[in-house]
């Protein structure tokens, strides 16, 4: 799986943990925060390129053929390789069970007083935001998740510096967190 680069930059003086101080400015404070959070890791769309093997297109059997006069092996046949992409972010995860009498559960009772899925609130910086527009779910703490409504952005006295979303787990369990 290929690692893609990103933009994300932080504040100078930011430390990776809860700035204590009486600072005022917002953006070093909340950047300390985000250093200091958790890894979340946003599978984007495969990279199509070219079968390295240099094989033929067969018409007869529709297929690209290698040179030993087989389906290639390097393609499946298909001509072309789908690679893996993801890229990593710091973020301020948030896991959200919301009550049954919430707006979005219906007002309808399940077993416990909880909802069946379970949400995650996640604060990136604003270089994450096409990413995540963009991506075809998220690990979160181990966990796949699949982007619930639209990102936002968001930020301090008319500048944004951050991206706030919402996931929806998918029930799936990745990594050993």
């Amino acid at each position: 799986m290929v690692l893609v680069p990103n933009n994300q930059s932080f504040a100078p003086g930011a430390s990776g943990t809860i700035v204590t101080s009486s600072s005022t400015v917002f953006r070093t404070q909340m950047d300390s925060v985000l250093l200091g959070g958790r890894n979340i890791t946003l599978h984007l769309p495969p990279n199509k390129t070219q079968c390295p093997a240099g094989c033929k297109f067969n018409s007869t059997y529709n297929k690209f053929i290698g040179v030993n006069s087989a389906i290639c092996g390097a393609c499946k046949g298909e001509g072309f390789i789908l690679e893996p992409r993801q890229t990593i972010y710091r973020a301020n995860i948030r896991w959200v069970d919301e009550t049954l009498a919430s707006p979005r559960s219906g007002g309808e009772d399940t077993p416990g007083g909880r909802v069946f899925e379970s949400t995650v609130r996640t604060k990136t910086v604003v270089e994450s935001y096409n990413h995540i527009l963009n991506c075809m779910g998220a690990d979160i703490d181990g966990v796949k998740c699949t982007l619930w409504g639209d990102p936002r952005q968001t930020g301090w006295n008319g500048q944004l510096y951050y991206v706030i979303s919402f996931w929806k787990k998918s029930n799936k369990k990745t990594g050993n967190g």
